[in-house]
């Protein structure tokens, strides 16, 4: 029986394309909590202002 054995150094191909739609998918749920957050922060410190 022979094995296949792949040469050093050489790596198992994988899609970039999920990588990069997991990173952007990542980034962009980042970004939106952060609008998120500054939002609400300023609701809170404008509030006491708008009686």
């Amino acid at each position: 029986m022979e094995q296949n054995i792949p040469p050093t150094g050489t790596r198992p191909k994988r899609k970039p394309l999920r990588g990069t739609l997991v990173t952007a998918g990542v980034v962009l749920a980042i970004l939106v909590l952060a609008a998120a957050a500054i939002y609400a922060v300023a609701f809170l410190a404008l509030a006491p202002m708008m009686q």
